[in-house]
């Protein structure tokens, strides 16, 4: 589709992800990943896999200590990174 008048890529950008929640929702925990990864860089070489399923954050851990670390902070991280993407992304968090 042609249009007449150039428009700004972020205004196409914000028109999608409205009009195709299911984007919005994917671009927004790939962004709770990254900020995991940010924020918890120290514990990188614990985790064997991160991933979403529905709204709940699964973090596959190495180590039982780093499973009860990350365990007791659960509703922290959970906090943390929602307010940080000024959504909730996440509801849960499972640890195994």
């Amino acid at each position: 589709m042609r249009r007449s008048e150039p428009q700004r890529l972020g205004a196409l950008l914000k028109n999608l992800i409205e009009e195709e929640p299911e984007l919005a929702q994917g671009l927004y925990r790939e962004r709770a990943i990254a900020f995991f990864w940010e924020r918890f860089a120290p514990m990188r070489p614990f985790v064997r896999d991160i991933f979403f399923r529905n709204n709940t954050l699964h973090i596959q851990l190495r180590s039982s200590a780093a499973a009860q670390t990350i365990s007791d902070q659960k509703e922290n991280i959970m906090q943390l990174i929602n307010q940080e993407l000024h959504y909730r992304v996440i509801e849960e968090i499972r640890i195994f």
